[in-house]
């Protein structure tokens, strides 16, 4: 929930700034690189969250698994914004690389915090049982 929440955020926000700086184009180019980025680090979480349940090797596998499809997809979205929508290359191709990146901050955050809570390795559980309250 919170990687769509930042991702609409950041999009709207992208896209304001671009309207009141640069063209109209820049803010398509924005908005929707942020959608499109959003939409692909939601589904690259897919695989963690289904191949981390057994055992946490296979958390991975799911993040190299949603790595690529998470650049897969973010890569096609350039190439679909372009092409359909009409939009310019580079400014497509550049906001949707700020916001891979930005997203990529948040989705690592979300995974090892689900790693975390999920598979806690015994040497974290003794620390937290050692610490002074």
């Amino acid at each position: 929930m919170l990687l769509i929440v930042s991702g609409i955020v950041c999009g709207l926000v992208a896209a304001a700034v671009c309207a009141g700086v640069s063209t109209i184009d820049q803010a398509l180019a924005a908005s929707s690189a942020a959608v499109a980025c959003t939409l692909a680090a939601a589904v690259g979480l897919v695989p963690v969250t289904l191949l981390a349940t057994s055992r946490p090797e296979g958390a991975g596998l799911g993040f190299l698994l949603g790595t690529l499809l998470r650049l897969g997809l973010s890569m096609f979205s350039v190439i679909l914004l372009n092409q359909l929508a009409d939009l310019p290359l580079m400014p497509v191709a550049g906001w949707t690389a700020a916001w891979y990146l930005v997203l990529l901050v948040i989705e690592v955050s979300l995974i090892v915090r689900y790693l975390n809570d999920r598979h806690a390795l015994p040497h974290t559980a003794a620390v937290k049982e050692s610490r002074p309250r």
